[in-house]
């Protein structure tokens, strides 16, 4: 497809077929905005190879993602500012955004008890620049899960709605550095035994300073390669008397925070506390 295939009413046009999209698959109205199954929309029952494409919800439209597909490339984009237009799952969903990359310029969550991944390059607005005009690049894990899986992300927000509804698989770079301000992570982001999440740039405590980055047994790092500093910067609004703007939760003696080398630095405004290994000779 090169042009545009656009789902209209309140009945569901289904996408069936393996698709290579350059233009635009949409659905324009008629979609449920709460999270459930919607009635009308866009569902993308197959993979999409959407590099050079746009799939976008508009007019409280909604796009549903099936089981077991997966979105290769190009962007993802729902309208802001009030208007209900979704992008969500059903099942388990892969976002590949591969070496090219993948934008999200909209509200892309999971659906109940449903998994989004993530993986390659996953790209975003600033979370800052965002919050002029309302946040229009997140990932919301919602009744479901997000994995982060070998990603790469460069902006926007994460907003994880229960203590394990947003997690690390393998090694995740959230790369604040991109852009002043880059990226807002708002509830509990869980890196677990095994698992890696490199930060370097600026992270930002969301818009209600919930945010806490939990070490299960896994490694946080400061810095990568040509980006050895990192930022947690307060949220966009101040924290209730006595609660601090964020939090890094170390859960055990096998949890670190550590840098990639000896020049790392951490500005920190956050909280961290609990027990593991702070620093381990490269911070």
């Amino acid at each position: 497809n090169s042009g545009t295939v656009s789902a209209q009413g309140s009945h569901a046009l289904h996408i069936v077929a393996a698709t290579t999209n350059t233009g635009l698959l949409e659905a324009d109205g008629d979609g449920a905005t709460d999270g459930s199954v919607p009635a009308g929309g866009l569902h993308l029952d197959i993979d999409i190879d959407n590099r050079s494409g746009t799939i976008e919800a508009r007019n409280n439209g909604s796009v549903l993602l099936a089981n077991a597909i997966t979105i290769l490339g190009g962007t993802l984009k729902t309208v802001a500012n009030g208007d209900n237009s979704q992008i969500t799952n059903i099942g388990a969903t892969v976002l590949d955004g591969g070496t090219d990359g993948m934008a999200v310029d909209g509200v892309v969550f999971a659906g109940a008890f449903s998994t989004i991944t993530l993986t390659g390059l996953i790209n975003g607005e600033s979370y800052r620049d965002d919050l002029v005009g309302g946040i229009d690049a997140r990932i919301v894990s919602g009744d479901g899960t997000v994995i982060l899986s070998n990603a790469t992300l460069t902006g926007g927000e994460l907003q994880s709605t229960s203590a394990s509804g947003m997690q690390i698989a393998g090694t995740t770079t959230l790369d604040g550095a991109a852009n002043p301000g880059a990226i807002g992570l708002d509830g509990v982001l869980l890196v677990g035994i095994g698992d890696t999440l490199v930060v370097d740039g600026e992270i930002d405590a969301g818009l209600g300073n919930s945010a806490t980055i939990e070490v299960n047994g896994g490694l946080l790092r400061v810095g990568r390669a040509g980006a050895d500093s990192v930022l947690l910067a307060p949220g966009a609004h101040a924290p209730p008397a006595g609660q601090p703007h964020g939090v890094v939760q170390l859960d055990g003696g096998a949890s670190i925070l550590a840098g990639l080398d000896g020049s790392s630095a951490l500005n920190n405004t956050w909280t961290i506390r609990g027990q593991g290994h702070l620093g381990n000779g490269g911070l």
